[in-house]
């Protein structure tokens, strides 16, 4: 997935999970049991985000494309 504008990205899952990134410059917030948001600094590499659930994991990839 691609990401343009501001950076903010929003995942919604269907049970209670954390969500984490492989980048320390990445800010995660959690919104409600469901719902984080994070804020993606404007950097050319790929984010890997993961849901963790108990022992069950979910990959999400995203890039930040900048506007020009």
């Amino acid at each position: 997935t691609q990401v343009k504008g501001d950076g903010i990205v929003r995942f919604t899952t269907s049970i209670e999970a954390t969500i984490t990134c492989n980048m320390d410059d990445v800010a995660l917030r959690q919104i409600d049991a469901l719902t984080w948001e994070a804020t993606i600094p404007p950097e050319d590499h790929p984010y890997e985000f993961t849901a963790t659930a108990r022992e069950e994991k979910v990959f999400c990839h995203i890039r930040y494309e900048k506007e020009t």
